[in-house]
């Protein structure tokens, strides 16, 4: 697949590629790898900024029956995340390349514990070398769940704070582990 890896993040599946992305929708630039507040970009804050691009209103997804999808998370600001657009983002860590940012409590509780806000829009991370990890011994975290579109054969009328879609790029992720199934984090051979 020219270069492309997919890894099982959790319950979800994340493609990840080492050629560059295209430019889409918007980029955000996060500037910071501290707790959020009204003067950071943090990713947390990023991908919510990505998510509120595309869904404002914080509306019900069709065909699910979860109200408000977005305020489930711990992470409801923006910050000073700029340049989300409607449609397709990349989220640019370049600011905190070769950077651990360090995580150890959920964000929110989307089929299990995950440590960033949904992905709940189609959202590239430009990691720069960057590594997200999750602190030992704070047990089960995963990183990222990733919205199902409920509208889709495959999953209708699943719960979902709306359709996600997450490439990674240059981006090490080290100590997220979910429970059940075969939710290890593994290179898929092949791909």
């Amino acid at each position: 697949m020219n270069g492309r890896r997919v890894w099982a993040l959790g319950a979800a599946l994340v493609a990840a590629s080492t050629a560059p992305a295209t430019k889409w929708a918007g980029t955000i630039q996060v500037t910071d790898t501290g707790a959020a507040s009204a003067t950071t970009c943090t990713v947390a804050q990023a991908i919510y900024a990505a998510n509120l691009a595309n869904n404002p209103a914080n509306a019900t997804p069709a065909g699910v029956t979860t109200v408000m999808p977005l305020s489930d998370s711990a992470t409801t600001t923006t910050g000073s995340c700029n340049g989300a657009g409607s449609g397709a983002n990349t989220i640019d860590l370049t600011a905190v390349a070769g950077r651990t940012l360090t995580f150890s409590a959920a964000d929110n509780y989307w089929y299990g514990p995950n440590v960033l806000p949904p992905i709940a829009s189609t959202i590239v991370i430009e990691g720069q070398g960057a590594t997200l990890s999750v602190m030992t011994g704070v047990g089960r975290l995963r990183f990222f769940f990733i919205g199902a579109d409920a509208n889709s054969s495959a999953t209708p009328g699943y719960n979902t704070p709306g359709p996600g879609n997450l490439t990674l790029h240059r981006l090490r992720l080290t100590g997220g582990r979910q429970q059940g199934g075969n939710a290890a984090l593994r290179e898929q051979p092949g791909l």
